[in-house]
Protein backbone atom coordinates (compact mmCIF):
# COMPACT_ATOMS: atom_id res chain seq x y z
CA UNK A 1 0.00 0.00 0.00
CA UNK A 2 3.08 2.13 0.53
CA UNK A 3 2.31 5.97 1.55
CA UNK A 4 -1.47 5.40 2.19
CA UNK A 5 -4.11 6.77 4.84
CA UNK A 6 -6.36 5.11 5.80
CA UNK A 7 -9.35 7.71 7.50
CA UNK A 8 -13.04 6.49 8.79
CA UNK A 9 -15.57 9.19 9.89
CA UNK A 10 -19.17 9.36 11.58
CA UNK A 11 -20.53 11.39 13.59
CA UNK A 12 -21.65 8.76 16.00
CA UNK A 13 -17.82 8.20 16.95
CA UNK A 14 -18.06 11.17 18.73
CA UNK A 15 -21.33 10.73 21.19
CA UNK A 16 -21.20 7.17 22.27
CA UNK A 17 -18.40 6.62 25.01
CA UNK A 18 -17.51 3.51 25.02
CA UNK A 19 -16.53 4.02 21.01
CA UNK A 20 -12.74 5.53 22.09
CA UNK A 21 -11.71 3.01 24.45
CA UNK A 22 -12.66 0.26 21.92
CA UNK A 23 -10.90 2.11 18.70
CA UNK A 24 -7.44 2.43 20.75
CA UNK A 25 -7.80 -1.57 21.76
CA UNK A 26 -8.30 -2.22 18.13
CA UNK A 27 -5.81 0.10 16.20
CA UNK A 28 -3.88 1.72 18.93
CA UNK A 29 -3.37 5.54 18.92
CA UNK A 30 -4.38 7.46 16.01
CA UNK A 31 -5.18 10.87 15.29
CA UNK A 32 -8.28 12.22 15.47
CA UNK A 33 -10.60 15.21 13.92
CA UNK A 34 -13.81 16.38 15.50
CA UNK A 35 -15.77 18.66 13.30
CA UNK A 36 -18.42 20.28 15.34
CA UNK A 37 -21.55 22.35 14.43
CA UNK A 38 -23.14 25.06 16.94
CA UNK A 39 -25.72 22.44 19.01
CA UNK A 40 -29.00 24.02 18.55
CA UNK A 41 -28.45 24.19 14.65
CA UNK A 42 -27.13 20.58 14.85
CA UNK A 43 -29.80 19.20 17.07
CA UNK A 44 -32.62 20.88 14.89
CA UNK A 45 -30.59 19.48 11.63
CA UNK A 46 -30.18 16.35 12.89
CA UNK A 47 -34.24 15.89 13.94
CA UNK A 48 -35.21 16.68 10.25
CA UNK A 49 -33.26 14.15 9.02
CA UNK A 50 -34.72 11.57 10.70
CA UNK A 51 -37.79 13.38 10.66
CA UNK A 52 -37.32 13.87 6.50
CA UNK A 53 -37.47 9.56 6.59
CA UNK A 54 -40.96 9.41 6.46
CA UNK A 55 -40.98 9.23 2.36
CA UNK A 56 -37.54 8.04 1.67
CA UNK A 57 -37.25 5.24 -0.67
CA UNK A 58 -34.05 4.08 1.43
CA UNK A 59 -36.12 0.42 3.25
CA UNK A 60 -32.87 0.75 5.28
CA UNK A 61 -33.50 4.21 6.74
CA UNK A 62 -37.09 4.22 6.61
CA UNK A 63 -37.44 2.28 9.92
CA UNK A 64 -35.19 5.15 11.72
CA UNK A 65 -38.27 7.82 11.09
CA UNK A 66 -38.76 10.04 13.72
CA UNK A 67 -42.55 11.19 13.88
CA UNK A 68 -42.58 13.54 16.65
CA UNK A 69 -41.73 17.18 15.69
CA UNK A 70 -39.15 18.92 17.19
CA UNK A 71 -40.42 20.28 19.90
CA UNK A 72 -41.94 17.19 21.08
CA UNK A 73 -38.96 15.71 20.40
CA UNK A 74 -36.45 17.90 22.44
CA UNK A 75 -39.19 18.03 25.53
CA UNK A 76 -39.11 14.71 25.76
CA UNK A 77 -35.39 14.01 26.13
CA UNK A 78 -35.57 16.67 29.30
CA UNK A 79 -38.04 13.81 30.77
CA UNK A 80 -35.91 12.45 33.57
CA UNK A 81 -37.65 9.14 33.25
CA UNK A 82 -37.24 9.17 29.38
CA UNK A 83 -36.07 5.64 28.08
CA UNK A 84 -33.95 5.90 24.54
CA UNK A 85 -34.58 2.03 23.96
CA UNK A 86 -38.42 3.08 23.19
CA UNK A 87 -37.13 4.45 19.59
CA UNK A 88 -35.47 2.26 16.80
CA UNK A 89 -32.14 4.59 16.77
CA UNK A 90 -30.48 6.81 19.82
CA UNK A 91 -31.56 10.17 18.72
CA UNK A 92 -30.62 12.35 21.39
CA UNK A 93 -30.76 15.75 19.63
CA UNK A 94 -29.86 17.58 23.01
CA UNK A 95 -27.21 14.77 24.43
CA UNK A 96 -25.16 14.97 21.36
CA UNK A 97 -24.49 18.81 21.36
CA UNK A 98 -22.91 18.73 24.95
CA UNK A 99 -19.20 18.72 22.82
CA UNK A 100 -17.09 18.95 25.87
CA UNK A 101 -17.93 15.65 27.90
CA UNK A 102 -17.30 13.99 24.21
CA UNK A 103 -13.97 15.65 23.29
CA UNK A 104 -12.67 15.04 27.61
CA UNK A 105 -13.57 11.42 26.67
CA UNK A 106 -11.45 10.69 23.78
CA UNK A 107 -8.17 13.13 25.14
CA UNK A 108 -8.97 10.71 27.95
CA UNK A 109 -8.46 7.36 25.61
CA UNK A 110 -5.77 9.04 23.13
CA UNK A 111 -4.29 12.60 24.52
CA UNK A 112 -5.56 15.84 23.49
CA UNK A 113 -2.72 16.73 21.22
CA UNK A 114 -4.00 13.84 18.69
CA UNK A 115 -6.82 15.40 18.55
CA UNK A 116 -7.97 18.78 16.21
CA UNK A 117 -11.35 20.10 16.86
CA UNK A 118 -12.99 22.35 14.36
CA UNK A 119 -16.26 24.57 14.14
CA UNK A 120 -18.67 23.62 10.78
CA UNK A 121 -18.52 27.54 10.64
CA UNK A 122 -15.25 27.42 9.78
CA UNK A 123 -14.88 24.98 6.84
CA UNK A 124 -17.77 26.89 5.16
CA UNK A 125 -16.04 30.27 5.43
CA UNK A 126 -12.43 29.33 4.41
CA UNK A 127 -12.39 25.86 3.59
CA UNK A 128 -8.37 26.41 2.19
CA UNK A 129 -7.49 27.57 5.92
CA UNK A 130 -9.23 24.74 7.37
CA UNK A 131 -7.80 21.89 4.87
CA UNK A 132 -4.08 23.92 5.57
CA UNK A 133 -4.48 23.09 9.40
CA UNK A 134 -6.32 19.36 8.66
CA UNK A 135 -2.83 18.83 6.51
CA UNK A 136 -0.38 19.70 9.39
CA UNK A 137 -1.81 18.21 11.53
CA UNK A 138 -1.68 14.70 10.01
CA UNK A 139 1.68 15.92 8.34
CA UNK A 140 0.19 15.92 4.72
CA UNK A 141 1.61 18.00 2.34
CA UNK A 142 -0.75 20.96 1.31
CA UNK A 143 -3.67 20.44 -1.34
CA UNK A 144 -3.28 21.87 -4.98
CA UNK A 145 -5.05 24.49 -5.84
CA UNK A 146 -6.88 22.93 -8.27
CA UNK A 147 -8.15 20.51 -5.77
CA UNK A 148 -9.21 23.47 -3.40
CA UNK A 149 -11.40 24.52 -6.53
CA UNK A 150 -13.20 21.63 -6.94
CA UNK A 151 -13.79 21.44 -3.16
CA UNK A 152 -15.10 24.95 -3.03
CA UNK A 153 -17.64 24.53 -5.81
CA UNK A 154 -19.17 21.10 -5.55
CA UNK A 155 -21.77 20.27 -3.28
CA UNK A 156 -21.90 16.92 -1.40
CA UNK A 157 -24.44 14.80 0.47
CA UNK A 158 -26.57 17.87 0.30
CA UNK A 159 -29.61 17.74 2.84
CA UNK A 160 -33.55 18.21 1.23
CA UNK A 161 -34.91 19.18 4.36
CA UNK A 162 -37.87 22.01 4.88
CA UNK A 163 -36.59 25.40 5.86
CA UNK A 164 -39.85 27.24 7.54
CA UNK A 165 -39.88 26.58 11.38
CA UNK A 166 -43.06 26.78 13.15
CA UNK A 167 -43.46 29.22 16.42
CA UNK A 168 -43.06 25.80 18.51
CA UNK A 169 -39.62 25.41 16.89
CA UNK A 170 -38.41 28.80 17.26
CA UNK A 171 -39.03 28.54 21.00
CA UNK A 172 -37.87 25.49 21.46
CA UNK A 173 -34.45 26.76 19.36
CA UNK A 174 -34.33 29.54 21.76
CA UNK A 175 -34.85 27.51 25.31
CA UNK A 176 -31.76 25.08 23.68
CA UNK A 177 -29.83 28.63 23.26
CA UNK A 178 -29.92 28.93 26.86
CA UNK A 179 -29.47 25.85 27.69
CA UNK A 180 -26.36 24.66 25.91
CA UNK A 181 -24.63 28.15 26.77
CA UNK A 182 -22.76 26.95 29.95
CA UNK A 183 -21.91 23.76 27.66
CA UNK A 184 -20.08 25.96 25.45
CA UNK A 185 -18.38 28.06 27.69
CA UNK A 186 -16.88 24.35 29.15
CA UNK A 187 -16.04 23.88 25.53
CA UNK A 188 -14.14 27.39 25.00
CA UNK A 189 -12.63 26.49 28.26
CA UNK A 190 -11.28 23.08 27.06
CA UNK A 191 -10.28 24.40 23.38
CA UNK A 192 -8.71 27.68 24.76
CA UNK A 193 -10.60 29.11 21.80
CA UNK A 194 -14.39 30.94 21.23
CA UNK A 195 -17.11 29.81 18.63
CA UNK A 196 -19.66 32.72 19.68
CA UNK A 197 -22.18 30.23 19.55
Amino acid sequence: MGNRLTFEASPNYLYYEFVPERIKKDLGILKMIAILREPVSRAYSGWQMFHSFENIDNAHLKPFFDKRNFSEAVEEEFQSDFDYNKYPFRYDYVGRGRYVEQLENYCHHFGKENLLVLNFTDIHKNIPLILDQVCKFLNLNPFPEEIIQKIQTEKYNSGKYKSDKTPEDEQTIENLKSYFAPYNEKLYDFLGNRYNW
